[in-house]
């Protein structure tokens, strides 16, 4: 029985799919802890409440 390594194509589709989907986690992430913070951890990163909310309320897939 032989073993077919990848192509090229099959590896690079493979790398970006990999990518893709770990920006997802960071975005969720992310947005998890967006949602987290109260008004003087906001006002620290000079975020207001409602645009924190709207952000934290986007789809990962969102950017």
């Amino acid at each position: 029985m032989t073993t077919k390594t990848p192509g090229p194509r099959a590896t690079t589709l493979g790398r970006s799919l990999i990518g893709q989907i770990a920006t997802w986690r960071a975005r969720s992430t992310a947005r998890r802890e967006l949602i987290a913070m109260d008004e003087r951890m906001l006002k620290d990163i000079g975020l207001s409440p409602s645009v924190a909310y709207a952000e934290a309320a986007k789809p990962f897939w969102r950017g």
